[in-house]
């Protein structure tokens, strides 16, 4: 087995555009890659888009965060299962999260992703609750599912729980 690193030159073009009005941010993002390299390899150009609003809610006393996000890009050839296609899952993506800081201590997070060509959805579920100024934890539900063939069917099997104890020193 023989490693050998690529190296690849790109020049991108980008403008994004953000507004913020009372409630409400809009976020408009536009990027242009073109690779300088002449590597058959790797992919020449690629084109993506996003566009997200993001707002502030108040539950009681407390505050959710609601963001909502789409993505779209253009390449020039079909995706592959490899990892280097990995990137590609935001070719025509909607996703949605919340965050809300139900109080001082206790934080709940919800997220989901759909990507429209595969049919494939992503959702998690988590908390994480403040023990002491150095100590906290947190549970989590992750799951994958797709109805065609691509990257996050390949996980479909991946569905997890996860729990965490981070501990500050």
């Amino acid at each position: 087995i023989i490693l050998s690193p690529v190296f690849y030159r790109t020049r991108t073009s980008a403008i994004g555009l953000v507004h913020a009005a009372e409630k409400w941010i809009f976020r408009l993002e536009s990027a242009y890659q073109h690779t300088l390299s002449s590597d058959p390899l790797l992919q020449p150009w690629i084109w993506s888009n996003a566009a997200a609003l993001e707002t502030n809610i108040e539950i009681g006393s407390t505050t959710a965060t609601l963001l909502t996000q789409f993505y779209y890009s253009k390449n020039p050839s079909a995706a592959d299962n490899l990892i280097s296609s990995s990137y590609r899952l935001f070719d025509q993506t909607g996703v949605l999260g919340m965050r809300w800081n139900y109080s001082d201590d206790l934080t709940l997070t919800a997220s989901s992703l759909f990507e429209s060509k595969t049919l494939g959805w992503f959702w998690m579920l988590s908390f994480e609750q403040k023990m002491s100024d150095v100590l906290k934890w947190g549970m989590g539900w992750r799951d994958f599912s797709a109805a065609k063939q691509g990257l996050i069917k390949t996980f479909e099997q991946n569905d997890h729980a996860n729990l965490e104890i981070t501990y500050y020193f």
